[in-house]
């Protein structure tokens, strides 16, 4: 149940019952919210949300937001270990990076640095060979599908 329904105008609801039975829904789903909060149960509060829609975005930035993060390290590991040297392994690098700094816990379960070293390597191909041209940057692309196939 969204909880939009709360703002619809009176007219909208047709009749007091309607409005009652919406109170009483979004009242328990308060309830069960307030429990799982308390009880430490995080997929239990997320459980209302529409599968699939429930904070996609929210992952997907926070996923973009890991891959700037490795791309930056990474820049560095390649000018100071590399000299410089372009990195045939990159892939395999940012993969070890986010899983050692949180990609499960922005997945919601465990992904292993081989599968996703090579779903980059993938993405990035994929990307250079989209046509038209994807409007999103490739970290934006490649978060978004980590989020949604991952």
């Amino acid at each position: 149940m969204e909880l939009a329904c709360v703002l619809r105008p009176w007219a909208d609801y047709g009749s007091e019952s309607a409005l009652a039975t919406d109170a009483a829904e979004i009242r328990a789903m308060i309830e069960r919210w307030a429990d799982a909060v308390h009880a430490g149960a995080l997929e239990a509060v997320v459980a209302d949300h529409p599968r699939g829609e429930r904070m996609a975005a929210d992952r997907g930035q926070e996923i973009n937001a890991l891959l700037a993060e490795s791309e930056a390290a990474h820049g560095t590991y390649e000018t100071t270990e590399l000299k410089g040297v372009y990195d045939q392994e990159w892939a395999r690098w940012y993969a070890d990076y986010m899983v050692e700094h949180g990609i499960r816990e922005r997945l919601g379960h465990e992904v292993t640095a081989d599968r996703l070293a090579g779903f980059l390597a993938s993405s990035f191909d994929e990307f250079k060979q989209a046509d038209p041209k994807p409007r999103e940057t490739w970290g934006a692309y490649t978060a978004r599908r980590i989020a949604e196939e991952l």
